[in-house]
């Protein structure tokens, strides 16, 4: 990706000691932005019959401009407690070659939670939202512009502080077991978990 130049206004300020809110619009200019799109020609052969695949895709390179509108607030209380929201909207201008950003979502929402007990035990929760966003549709040999579900995301974490070098953790993700799709035909994983340890 090449950002050939970008423009930024922003704020950021503090409520209180513990409050503090910014807020920014930035509008960038790229060459070679990457952007995905279904491959109906892509095909295989199983058993000696040629197969046409769905969920298969390739990538579009566009010289495009990106106006982002972004606005986070963060609470934290001593160290033991951490609040954060993050709010993003973007507006692609796309050249004569694409119809749309497809799969680019418009608003991007984040919530963030972090809960220290005791110096020792930390406990985390994540949502954010995906959500615009657009698919190319193929009817009758015309591309059209078709609306995406919105993809929601809870994660949930734990870490146990054995010392200041070491310590144990375990992520619970997509708790809520969402079958959520950021490419059309394409899901990813419902409920997983990582357990590991830090040093």
């Amino acid at each position: 990706i090449n950002r050939q130049a970008r423009f930024y206004l922003g704020l950021q300020t503090a409520i209180s000691r513990s409050l503090t809110i910014g807020a920014g619009v930035s509008y960038a200019m790229y060459k070679g932005l990457p952007f995905f799109m279904p491959d109906t020609n892509h095909t295989f052969t199983y058993q000696d019959t040629t197969i046409q695949l769905a969920n298969t895709y390739t990538l579009i390179n566009d010289s495009s401009h990106v106006l982002n509108a972004h606005f986070d607030l963060n609470y934290h209380y001593k160290n033991m407690l951490q609040l954060g929201f993050n709010f993003d909207y973007y507006h692609y201008f796309t050249n004569e070659n694409l119809l749309c950003a497809w799969y680019k979502p418009e608003i991007v929402a984040q919530f963030d939670a972090q809960y220290t007990l005791l110096n020792k035990f930390v406990f985390k929760l994540d949502f954010y939202i995906n959500a615009l966003a657009y698919r190319p549709e193929f009817i009758n040999g015309n591309m059209k512009k078709q609306a995406m579900n919105p993809f929601f995301d809870f994660d949930f974490g734990f870490e146990y502080l054995w010392s200041k070098r070491f310590s144990i953790f375990a992520d619970l993700n997509n708790f809520a077991c969402l079958r959520n799709r950021l490419y059309y035909d394409y899901p990813t994983h419902r409920i997983n978990v990582l357990v590991g340890v830090k040093y």
